[in-house]
């Protein structure tokens, strides 16, 4: 069952694996960890079941998806199988990414005719690493970045001059870090004709 994709049914609503039913077994214990890349299914994935631990290597920020993640404590059949989980198993999902956003308002008066251009927003930061999401002895969910390579996040805003009165908003994903880190903010305005 080990890296079995998951699909949303369009009829139910309800998220499924294709192929054959499996089969609870009495007298075992099951240990479920689930990920989605934003569909995709290409990121370096394993779960070590005796540490609860699912590792996602080499993880790197492209700006277009989110990253969540699930583990469940684990279900213990006994022996008796009285206790099978009746129903689906429910996976409550945590973004392993943070999401930034720059807002931008020219509050000149409209009689200025003061435009501003903003070319690029940088912040030198985290933008690759290994991620290590495991569940705690209390259930608690605890995500750890580690061999992080720093690189430059440039966000760019549209060409667009933000003319008086008017904003202009950008939102991007990032991997979790301090707030020691630094931000260099260029911003280019001009009277228009």
């Amino acid at each position: 069952f080990d890296k079995t994709n998951i699909e949303k049914d369009v009829n139910t609503g309800m998220y499924e694996y294709s192929g054959t039913q499996q089969t609870w077994h009495v007298g075992t214990t099951y240990k479920f960890a689930a990920f989605s890349d934003g569909n995709d299914i290409s990121a370096t994935t394993s779960f070590n079941p005796t540490n609860q631990a699912l590792t996602i290597s080499g993880y790197e920020v492209d700006d277009t998806k989110d990253l969540i993640a699930s583990i469940l404590p684990p279900v213990v059949i006994d022996e008796t199988g009285s206790n099978i989980p009746a129903g689906r198993l429910m996976f409550s999902f945590k973004h392993l990414l943070s999401r930034v956003r720059f807002e931008i308002e020219n509050s000149t008066s409209s009689e200025s005719n003061l435009g501003i251009k903003i070319d690029d927003i940088i912040i030198h930061g985290i933008k690759k690493g290994d991620c290590t999401y495991t569940l705690g002895n209390d259930n608690s969910l605890n995500c750890t970045w580690t061999n992080v390579t720093e690189d430059n996040y440039v966000y760019d805003f549209d060409d667009a001059v933000i003319d008086p009165g008017k904003g202009s908003l950008v939102e991007h994903f990032v991997i979790p870090q301090s707030n020691d880190i630094d931000i260099t903010i260029t911003v280019s305005s001009y009277v228009k004709n």
